[in-house]
Formats: C-alpha cells, structure tokens, sequence
C-alpha cells in the first residue's frame, strides 16, 4: 500500500524528482538519466509529506488516462503522456527520453551536482589556450592530448588548475 520503486536510485544532490505511477514508466525515465520514483498507484498520499520534505522540485508524469490526473495535483509540476499513449511504458525509449528531456528543459530543471560539474568541466575544455610553440590557439581538451613534456598541455594543466577548485 506504501510502496515505491526506484528510491535507491534518488541522489539527495538532484534538485528535481520525477514521479510515476508505474514501474515501466519510471524504467523509461531512469533510461533517460533523470531521477525517478514509481509510486504504484495514483495515490501519492501515503507518501506526499515525506517526498515533498525532501525538498526537491517533483514533476509528475501523468498517464494518459482519467486517474492520471489525480496523481498531476501531487507535484509541482505536471505533464501528460502524449496521444496515442497511455502512459511512457508504451512508448518507444527514444520517444519517451525525448519527451521526458523536453519536459526537463520546459521546466528548466537543473541537474545534480555532479551532472552540473560535468558540464562546468565541459565548458573548460572548450576553452582556448596558447600553443606556446606555435603561438595558435588550441581547444584545451586538445592540448591535454599532447605529450607530457609538451609546453601546450602544460598551459592547458595550469589553466584548470587556475579555474577549477580543488
């Protein structure tokens, strides 16, 4: 009566948590790399006071059917299983990952911690140093291919460390 799946996959660092009635749908959305809890039902009330103590933000995903939008009164925000579905189990994976990403986006989700210090990282290879050799300018994931020795990688070394924290 007071189940839900998914729980070991919760990060405490995710600022958003996806909520389903059904175990496919929540497979569909961990497959597409987001947090997610399958409440087996539509009944979030034996679980609302402790989900919403978690203070993260909860978007519903509701079937595509009359008791889903009991469950979308739950969280913060809601969005239904586009026709001709009846919920994301039935949908393909790359249709249900999209639809789950676009949600994600629409609402302007922020990812964990560490999903955002990827991306942050991401943004420093993207940056440009000087090949002191060449006098060019390299992307820094490039010069981190070069040899050890070579004075590139060590001008794209110096600059993580001068932009990362430790």
């Amino acid at each position: 009566k007071n189940c839900c799946v998914g729980l070991e996959y919760v990060n405490p660092d995710d600022s958003y948590l996806f909520v389903t009635e059904g175990i496919f749908d929540a497979v569909k959305i961990k497959n597409a790399g987001h947090p997610v809890l399958a409440l087996l039902g539509n009944n979030p009330k034996p679980v609302q006071e402790w989900l919403h103590s978690m203070s993260k933000k909860i978007v519903v995903i509701e079937d595509n059917d009359e008791a889903g939008g009991k469950l979308a009164k739950f969280g913060d925000y809601s969005v239904t299983v586009p026709e001709p579905y009846k919920d994301l189990g039935d949908m393909p994976q790359q249709l249900a990952s999209k639809f789950v990403n676009d949600t994600a986006k629409k609402f302007n989700l922020s990812s964990s911690r560490r999903e955002r210090s990827k991306q942050d990282m991401s943004k420093l290879m993207s940056q440009k140093v000087k090949n002191p050799e060449t006098g060019n300018e390299i992307l820094i994931k490039t010069a981190l291919k070069y040899d050890k020795t070579h004075p590139a990688r060590k001008q794209a070394i110096d600059f993580l460390k001068k932009h990362t924290k430790r």
